[in-house]
């Protein structure tokens, strides 16, 4: 089933979602230098394409693992799929499972039987209920004890930040911590094997980004051992830092006068 299910969630949106992440935990909530406009176009060319529930988790992972902020990038993406899913008509458990896959596919970590499952039972069970509408209320409606998120939009229309709601569904829906903070098993919005990032000269990666870049550099040191440019390049540095102490020391012998006999 096709809907424009992220239509209503504008970049504007976005921007405040993460600002809203952000700021209880005193985390920087600004753009990164090459990831904010890439995601920009690619969110704004295609959220209001009609689109399977799979290919809305698709994009939003996509745009996180551009890193379009410096912090929260994961959870601001998360953020929207969940609440797409939470006003759907799902029983209360398979929604759960939905929302579970729904973050390993926006963080990057779903296996393929992961992503296979999620596209296979989102058309299921929306199947079962193509016959009635769906319902555009708040999250109320949903069987079990998933409280509401938020009210979902009309369409076309402005959604408030997602960033407002974030503890409004109980624990499951808490915040994540920052890179290198111990984050508190209750109030963590990914699984365990979420994407973290990191600010580095090359812009904000993530650790899968980054491990690859850290491989190489890793084996150009190797190779340098080997062929004995580390030691020359090490030895040749010290020289340089000592070269200067030694010229001090040198003028100050120098000028001394010898002890009087």
């Amino acid at each position: 089933m096709k809907r424009s299910w992220l239509e209503p969630y504008t970049w504007a949106v976005i921007v405040e979602t993460n600002r809203q992440l952000c700021q209880p935990k005193g985390a920087l909530h600004k753009p990164t230098s090459d990831g904010y406009e890439p995601t920009r176009q690619l969110w704004e060319s295609r959220h209001c394409i009609e689109m399977s529930l799979s290919e809305a988790a698709d994009l939003c992972g996509r745009c996180q693992r551009l890193a379009p902020f410096c912090n929260f990038n994961g959870d601001t993406f998360a953020a929207v799929i969940r609440r797409v899913i939470a006003v759907l008509p799902f029983p209360a458990d398979q929604a759960t499972a939905l929302r579970v896959f729904a973050d390993h596919i926006v963080a990057g970590t779903a296996t393929l039987e992961e992503q296979r499952t999620f596209e296979r039972v989102s058309e299921e069970l929306w199947a079962l209920d193509a016959g009635s509408e769906m319902g555009h209320g708040s999250v109320d409606e949903l069987a079990g004890h998933h409280c509401p998120l938020a009210e979902t939009p009309a369409p076309r229309q402005n959604p408030s930040p997602l960033g407002e709601h974030p503890r409004a569904g109980g624990e499951e829906h808490g915040l994540r911590g920052r890179t290198g903070e111990s984050a508190d098993p209750a109030r963590d919005t990914r699984p365990e094997r979420a994407t973290r990032f990191l600010e580095t000269t090359r812009g904000v990666l993530s650790y899968s980004q980054l491990a690859p870049l850290l491989a190489e550099r890793v084996v150009a040191v190797q190779g340098d051992i080997e062929r004995g440019g580390y030691f020359a390049a090490l030895e040749a540095a010290d020289q340089n830092d000592l070269h200067p102490l030694v010229e001090i020391w040198k003028r100050r012998l120098a000028a001394a006068e010898p002890p009087n006999p």
